[in-house]
């Protein structure tokens, strides 16, 4: 990457992997590109039933799914 600095890239959405659509696959390619240009990206995403915790996807991308439920009045 040269002299250009690499930075540290936290992407939080409500939708990723396992679920598959227009957002999910643009956030996928969007932390592939990222992660080629030796930036380090993190996805955070909510529980999808019992996929939770850290979870490694190609190209060393780190996904976290956290437990969390919505707080309703």
């Amino acid at each position: 990457m040269g002299d250009q600095k690499r930075h540290k890239i936290l992407m939080v959405f409500d939708f990723f992997y396992p679920n598959f659509g227009g957002v999910e696959n643009h956030i996928y390619y969007l932390s592939q590109c990222l992660l080629k240009l030796s930036h380090k990206v993190v996805v955070l995403t909510h529980a999808y039933g019992n996929r939770s915790g850290l979870r490694y996807m190609m190209g060393g991308l780190k996904v976290y799914y956290i437990l969390w439920k919505p707080f309703l009045m």
